[in-house]
This record gives structure tokens, C-alpha cells and sequence, in this order.
């Protein structure tokens, strides 16, 4: 339960339409031509590299937004709970 409003973030490079349910936590990180789309149980470091860090636990997924493009990305921290991601 709980309502979903949609929400558009507005970048100079893309628009980004998100649905954001009442009650849960949605964080949205801006990164190079992307929108990177996570829940509050994960935490994303991003490095110089162009690599990204994941911190938490269980399977969480976050949504990589870019022009033209959408892309769910499975993460599971069966083995540790840092998981190092490309973009």
C-alpha cells in the first residue's frame, strides 16, 4: 500500500521520469550522463575510475537512466558486502 507519484528529474542531458512510493526511500545520484536510481538499503561509492562501489546486503537492484537507455542492474552481496560495479 501506500501511493506512487511520479516524479521527472530534469538534467541538461535527460529528463528522468521515477515513480516514488509513499513511505519508501528513493535515491537518485547524478553521475556522468546518467541517473542512478537506488533504495535507502544500498549505498553507492563512486570513484575516479568510473567505478562504482555498492554497499549493503541481500539482493538490491538500482536503475542506471541514461539518453535513450534504462537498465536494471542486479546486485548480490552473497559474498561480501562490497560489490565493485562499471558503468
Amino acid at each position: 500500500p501506500g501511493n506512487v507519484k511520479p516524479v521527472t528529474l530534469h538534467t541538461p542531458l535527460l529528463n528522468c521520469p521515477v515513480k516514488v512510493k509513499e513511505g519508501e526511500i528513493k535515491i537518485l545520484y547524478l553521475y556522468n550522463d546518467a541517473v542512478i536510481e537506488t533504495t535507502g538499503n544500498l549505498h553507492l561509492e563512486f570513484t575516479p575510475a568510473g567505478k562504482i562501489t555498492a554497499h549493503g546486503e541481500g539482493c538490491p537492484r538500482l536503475v542506471i537512466h541514461r539518453p535513450g537507455e534504462k537498465e536494471t542492474k542486479e546486485i548480490s552481496f552473497a559474498d561480501s558486502t562490497a560489490v565493485t560495479l562499471d558503468l
